[in-house]
């Protein structure tokens, strides 16, 4: 008898040791969450925008712990207390909400383009009338890929600087998107009009002659409703410019990569586009930060936020 009553208050003090809280869910990023490449905290866009997902699925966040789990620190798992954790219902509405993250990343993107070839103007009749020989719609689907740092110099710039005795100049640097057609397009670049009218976007192609680059008026309409704003707004600009600088357009058997615009992200001190390895680092993850708070789809593939996350899984 005596050896049951002292068993029992060990049994209580294991459940007690053992059971504070259980883990329901790991939650798997692109990249790490960590605030500090060796430290456990969260970076702060990570904690918060996991609360407000919470919030809006009537869940208290203090209710659930996120502890980074693995080395890269891309593994966060959520733990809710033994007693008074979430209902049922409440596990079901986040993972749903989580996995439409998962699940919109996935979506594909798709570009819309109508060609308006009589609007080209009337002092190229031969590029016009092959022009409008060409199919009026073009649907293209296209993947986004990284960013890339570009800077614009001219000869002024290069004659000023070796007048100075030396090829060092500075420049302001735009951040781009790059992106890849799936297939090619039957172009060779895409541009933005020199002066502004009625169209943003210009498709180029030889027409008149080989090698004539001849520029066709088109309008451009995205399937993704936030990246159509973000180009309607004129957040964003699309072009091939920057491809076209390395790859000239008597080379190309078709239109691959183009860009996004997103802005300027500072000046750097180079030559002839040429800059040192930490400052091209540096400006490297500004661009990335300031495409990817634009929002959507950028901040799917670039940036820190809530959707960098790759996959969720529930137990």
């Amino acid at each position: 008898m005596t050896t049951r009553i002292l068993a029992l208050p060990l049994l209580a003090t294991t459940l007690l040791l053992g059971g504070c809280d259980s883990d329901f869910a790991t939650l798997t990023f692109e990249r790490s969450v960590r605030k500090a490449p060796f430290g456990d905290e969260l970076l702060p866009v990570y904690r918060e925008q996991l609360e407000a997902l919470m919030q809006a699925q009537g869940i208290d966040p203090t209710r659930i712990t996120p502890r980074i789990k693995n080395s890269l620190g891309t593994e966060l798992v959520l733990s809710e207390p033994i007693f008074g954790g979430l209902e049922p219902a409440q596990k079901t509405a986040l993972q749903a909400a989580l996995k439409a993250i998962v699940d919109a990343r996935q979506a594909p993107l798709d570009m819309h383009l109508t060609l308006h070839p009589d609007d080209m103007p009337p002092s190229l009749p031969r590029a016009r009338e092959k022009a409008l020989e060409l199919p009026r719609e073009y649907d293209a689907h296209f993947t986004l890929d990284a960013v890339s740092l570009s800077v614009a110099f001219g000869m002024t710039d290069l004659v000023n600087a070796a007048l100075k005795g030396s090829l060092n100049m500075q420049s302001e640097v735009m951040c781009n998107v790059t992106a890849q057609f799936e297939p090619a397009l039957p172009f060779i670049g895409m541009k933005v009009p020199e002066e502004e009218g009625p169209y943003r976007t210009l498709m180029v192609k030889d027409l008149a002659s080989a090698y004539s680059y001849d520029e066709i008026p088109v309008e451009v309409r995205f399937a993704d409703p936030d990246l159509q704003a973000l180009v309607s707004q004129q957040k964003v600009q699309v072009t091939s410019a920057i491809t076209d600088r390395s790859t000239p357009f008597r080379n190309k058997r078709g239109l691959k990569q183009f860009e996004f615009i997103i802005g300027p992200v500072g000046t750097v001190n180079h030559e002839n586009a040429k800059v040192d390895f930490y400052s091209h680092t540096d400006l490297a993850v500004k661009c990335e930060h300031l495409a990817g708070a634009l929002g959507r789809p950028f901040s799917y593939k670039l940036g820190d936020s809530l959707d960098r996350l790759a996959s969720v899984v529930f137990y």
